[in-house]
């Protein structure tokens, strides 16, 4: 994403509140800015690294709770509302 890291750690705070997603924890280590958030069904880890001044690679896991229980589809709309709410900034 040609974004600054900061501004998609907003984008995507807001992106996910607006999925009806509750942000659980975050942590930044190793440059890496992590957001954990999850609902009643999905479990959710957004990962943002800076690899250039603006530019932010983004890595999202959704967990259905059970093993093997991936699901790229949330990932994806994840990633589009992420999408819409850097639009809207």
């Amino acid at each position: 994403m040609t974004e600054k890291p900061e501004t998609v750690a907003i984008s995507t705070r807001k992106a996910l509140q607006s999925m009806g997603f509750e942000e659980r924890r975050s942590a930044v280590s190793d440059g890496v800015n992590t957001i954990w958030a999850g609902s009643p069904k999905r479990k959710v880890r957004v990962r943002l690294t800076a690899i250039a001044e603006n530019t932010t690679r983004i890595r999202i896991d959704v967990d259905q709770g059970w093993i093997f229980s991936d699901d790229p589809a949330t990932a994806s709309e994840v990633m589009i509302q992420i999408e819409v709410a850097l639009g809207n900034i």
